[in-house]
């Protein structure tokens, strides 16, 4: 598989929440949604037109008319607002959010129904993982867009399970939670633990650019 480093694919997915984006792939390429596995698996990956989905315009470009076609499309996309509201399920982070094996088209009405008959209402939202998403005080002052959309500085959801241990990743961190203790997560898929350990702990246990990520062999040529 051609995957993304985890770096890059968290780059990428923080920059589509600052302005209207287009992401232009010239084969297929996947992000791992475990970024600590070496080598990345299929299983855990996501093709990277369904990584950036609703966030950004994608195109596969082939040839000059592939990439005319996509400019042409973005120009119009970009001057639209394609998300409802913050509540809409297209702000949160879906491939930290579990949705399991399903897929649901969030851009018609009926997808949307199907993900609230699924996960439950956008207050508490349970994903396939067991993980509560409770919508969070917001805190902070950064404001995320999605898709023509401005959402309220520093929204964000409180992400907690019933569970003694259970883990949570982006595209460049994993995270161990134990206890009763939560960790934030943002749309544009920052995680954040808690401030005081009074609820439990919550702890990074591996990022891409530190030590913990694992070594690749280098390729003889």
């Amino acid at each position: 598989m051609n995957v993304l480093a985890p770096g890059d694919a968290s780059t990428i997915y923080r920059d589509l929440h600052r302005a209207p984006a287009m992401v232009a792939a010239f084969g297929p390429a996947f992000v791992s949604l475990d970024p600590s596995r070496d080598p990345p698996n299929r299983r855990y990956a996501r093709a990277l037109e369904g990584f950036v989905a609703y966030k950004a315009i994608f195109g596969l470009v082939r040839g000059e008319s592939d990439a005319e076609v996509l400019f042409d499309d973005f120009a119009t996309w970009r001057d639209g607002v394609h998300c409802a509201d913050p509540s809409d399920p297209r702000t949160l982070p879906l491939h930290v959010f579990d949705i399991g094996g399903n897929e649901f088209h969030l851009a018609c009405d009926e997808g949307c129904r199907r993900f609230l008959r699924a996960f439950g209402k956008p207050s508490q939202r349970r994903d396939e993982s067991g993980r509560v998403w409770r919508t969070g005080l917001a805190h902070g002052r950064e404001e995320f867009r999605v898709a023509g959309l401005t959402l309220p500085p520093g929204m964000h959801w409180d992400v907690s399970s019933v569970g003694g241990s259970w883990r949570i990743a982006n595209a460049s961190e994993v995270w161990k939670v134990e206890g009763r203790a939560y960790v934030n997560a943002a749309p544009n898929e920052h995680l954040r633990g808690p401030q005081t350990r009074s609820r439990g702990h919550a702890r990074l246990v591996w990022r891409a650019d530190t030590k913990n990520a694992p070594r690749r062999k280098k390729e003889r040529h």
